[in-house]
């Protein structure tokens, strides 16, 4: 097993002992080491995600907040009434018009073909 590098002297179960946990805790370090790195880069992505996860947000409230100071007038000019501004900021919005509606998936599809 552990031999001091001479084959007349066997170690004796003490230092056999030291050497092994002196071998443990190296592996046990490199272990550490090596899941500090992925555990470092998962925090930085999940940082960025959040990040853009806030900036995402922040432009969707400032939508809602240009669309809301508009008048009514204005909005049933967009298609939208007061009480869907939310919806159609979040792209949860539907027309009133089913036709309309088809025309415009229509529109999307002959779009996507063509590119």
């Amino acid at each position: 097993m552990f031999t001091n590098g001479t084959d007349e002297q066997q170690l004796s179960f003490y230092d056999i002992e030291r050497r092994a946990r002196a071998e443990r805790n190296r592996v046990i370090a490199a272990c550490v080491r090596s899941l500090g790195g992925e555990f470092a880069h998962w925090i930085v992505a999940t940082a960025a995600r959040l990040v853009r996860l806030f900036a995402a947000e922040l432009g969707r409230r400032r939508a809602a907040q240009a669309l809301h100071a508009l008048d009514d007038h204005a909005l049933a000019d967009l298609g939208v009434r007061r009480s869907g501004i939310e919806s159609a900021v979040r792209g949860q919005w539907r027309t009133e018009d089913r036709w309309s509606t088809q025309n415009s998936i229509r529109r999307a599809r002959l779009q996507r073909q063509a590119a």
